[in-house]
């Protein structure tokens, strides 16, 4: 065979070989195509799926906002009353605490004033008892006086 069939015969069969590659890669070509469609449908899908939860969080982050700001506002309107329902306790203490403490330095004034009639009272008994024990003395060293001079014989 002669080189220029040769190289006819190869260039065929390359030439083969390169249609059946082209279509093998055109079919390749279809099939990434085809991939690539599918693809850009789900990134379109994605992106409406993405924008529609964004609209939902957003929606939701407003409504929340709003509703947190409303609580906010609650809990410090109560917490407000309740302050000023604890002040005012506070000060209805103060005084039921002034109010006690002057009953109680009234009970100790009146336990004093007792305690000092007490003294000045056992001091007069004392006096008393003293006084009449030195009449009860007086008389009964009068008595043994009379006593012994009648026993003695020398009558008063």
């Amino acid at each position: 065979m002669d080189d220029v069939k040769l190289a006819a015969l190869i260039e065929t069969a390359v030439q083969k070989g390169l249609t059946g590659t082209n279509e093998r890669l055109d079919r390749i070509d279809g099939r990434l195509e085809r991939m690539d469609e599918r693809f850009n449908g789900i990134d379109g899908r994605i992106d409406a799926l993405e924008q529609s939860l964004n609209g939902r969080i957003d929606a939701l982050d407003e409504r929340l906002s709003g509703r947190i700001d409303a609580l906010d506002e609650r809990l410090t309107g109560r917490i407000g009353a309740l302050d000023g329902r604890m002040d005012a306790l506070a000060h209805r203490f103060e005084v039921i605490n002034e109010d006690w403490n002057h009953k109680f330095d009234l009970v100790i004034e009146g336990i004093q004033n007792i305690d000092q009639k007490l003294d000045r009272n056992v001091a007069a008994l004392d006096e008393k008892i003293e006084d009449g024990l030195a009449d009860t003395h007086a008389l009964i060293k009068f008595s043994f006086d009379v006593l012994n001079a009648r026993i003695s014989g020398e009558v008063r």
